[in-house]
């Protein structure tokens, strides 16, 4: 079955040194199941699932308005990477690991998680591995140029009118 990827491309001043770093022009990835259920590592309040009516309003959960999200679809055992992201919901968010981007240290598995390492985990749990790497490797750019990922459109967020 089909699920999305969304790739961010934040304005914040921190979404600004993520894509720096990466070279990249994405700083957050999360994951859409059908249903607009989104599972996303956020850095407050770690892992959390958003449920909405619409996907933009599902993309949208506390996001800069005038983001602009590069949507991805890509063909898995959805099941699996449901039950996966789901139970990871209430996990704390991996503050070293995104340390450990910005100095290219080494970095460790634990019982934490960023964005694109949650979205990485949850797709080989689904049957897909989108690079050759472990997921604690991945950064929104490597999420983003996996060849697996079938581009579908960008949406901007906006204010509900």
């Amino acid at each position: 079955m089909s699920i999305l990827i969304a790739q961010y491309r934040g304005k914040s001043l921190i979404s600004k040194a993520i894509k720096w770093q990466t070279r990249s022009v994405w700083s957050h990835s999360a994951i859409v199941f059908p249903g607009y259920t989104l599972v996303e590592a956020w850095h407050i309040g770690g892992v959390r699932l958003v449920r909405s009516d619409n996907l933009i309003e599902c993309l949208k959960a506390n996001h800069s308005e005038g983001t602009e999200v590069d949507l991805f679809s890509l063909e898995l055992e959805e099941d699996k990477a449901r039950e996966f992201a789901i139970s990871q919901v209430g996990k704390q968010y991996d503050y070293s690991l995104l340390f450990n981007f910005l100095t290219r240290e080494p970095a460790e598995v634990n019982n934490k998680w960023i964005c694109s390492e949650l979205v990485a985990a949850a797709c080989s749990k689904g049957g897909v591995d989108l690079q050759r790497l472990p997921a604690q490797e991945f950064s929104p750019q490597l999420v983003g140029i996996s060849p697996l990922l079938k581009f579908k459109e960008t949406v901007c967020l906006t204010k509900k009118t």
